[in-house]
């Protein structure tokens, strides 16, 4: 069994909850486990609820209600005025918005990391392997042969 990486997504599209749930189950199989929560509000709630619930916490942005710069303000808040064990969550932006003032808003509102979507798996892979904790991650495949193809024989007369 082994140790269990807690991680809450907050993230409202649906086909986006999927595919970064499927990349993680890949990469890290039966070792992960995601709460989704569907917007900011939910996010807030969820990372505050029960103390340090999660390892890590994966932010989109555009989001009803409370968008993912809001909820990681309130996440940080709470943490500096509720917190008890003096922990700080880590918390990476996973956005389509990709310019260097959208990275400079996440990290002034509080995260730590920046992913692009569509998220690369590899670069996916990079920022969880170097999170405390999830040291157990799965090597990653190698990669395939790069020798070039056998010459075809001649043929039989």
């Amino acid at each position: 069994e082994g140790t269990v990486f807690r991680i809450l997504l907050v993230e409202d599209q649906v086909v986006n909850q999927r595919v970064m749930t499927a990349m993680l189950q890949k990469m890290m199989g039966a070792r992960q486990r995601v709460t989704v929560a569907n917007d900011g509000v939910e996010g807030l709630a969820a990372a505050t609820k029960h103390g340090r619930a999660f390892d890590l916490i994966l932010m989109d942005i555009q989001m009803p209600h409370m968008d993912g710069l809001e909820c990681t303000r309130g996440i940080r808040r709470w943490e500096r005025e509720a917190a008890a064990d003096g922990q700080r969550y880590f918390i990476c932006a996973v956005t389509a918005h990709a310019t260097e003032e959208d990275r400079r808003d996440c990290l002034a509102a509080g995260m730590d990391h920046f992913l692009t979507k569509p998220v690369v798996p590899a670069v996916l892979r990079e920022m969880l392997a170097s999170r405390p904790g999830a040291a157990f991650l799965p090597p990653p495949p190698p990669p395939p042969p790069t020798f070039p193809p056998a010459p075809c024989p001649p043929p039989t007369p």
